[in-house]
């Protein structure tokens, strides 16, 4: 299975933390967070390759030291993001988008989701508010289409296509893939 993580470049990343971190440390905390889905996914069997789909040389440089692959992202969002990775997965193959702003994910937390997921279905992990989603197998890779990643509301949206498409989806909660950082509140939690 391929995975596809989409990351801003860390020089823009995490703008809604400007008002508690520094440009720097928004950077730094952007790539050390990129660093632990990477790790997570190296050390799980099974991922056999990740796709990372980026707009930022400093993303692709981290990326190019996990030798993984990279896609340049044109800059046109989220979904415009995770469609460019999913493109480059073969046709008819599996794939795993998974967020690269995931502080405490683990390669277990991967196998979990990957196992989940039904064969022509797909298994979501939604963010912590149960309103996003951080984490999404899809067997194959273009079995509901295009995903709805960017949306305030995408864990909806994504179980409405499923719907119409007919498609098996389950849900995973896990703690790891649960906690992205986006605003200060995410932050804290991480912080301690």
């Amino acid at each position: 299975m391929w995975a596809v993580v989409p990351v801003r470049s860390f020089r823009t990343a995490k703008q809604r933390l400007a008002a508690v971190l520094s440009p720097d440390d928004r950077a730094a905390l952007a790539r050390r967070m990129l660093v632990t889905v990477l790790t997570a996914l190296r050390d799980c069997p099974g991922v056999d390759g990740v796709i990372v789909v980026t707009d930022g040389d400093d993303v692709a440089a981290v990326a190019a030291s996990f030798r993984r692959a990279v896609v340049r992202d044109d800059g046109g969002g989220l979904a415009r993001a995770v469609a460019a990775g999913l493109a480059a997965v073969a046709e008819g193959a599996p794939a795993l988008v998974v967020l690269g702003d995931l502080p405490s994910v683990i390669a277990r937390d991967v196998e979990v989701i990957i196992a989940a997921c039904p064969p022509d279905g797909a298994a979501v992990a939604p963010d912590r508010h149960g309103l996003g989603m951080n984490a999404l197998v899809l067997r194959p890779a273009r079995v509901i289409g295009a995903p709805p990643f960017g949306n305030p509301d995408s864990l909806a949206r994504l179980q409405r296509a499923a719907r119409e498409a007919e498609v098996p989806l389950v849900r995973v909660d896990r703690p790891g893939l649960a906690l992205d950082v986006d605003v200060p509140d995410d932050l804290a939690l991480i912080l301690g």
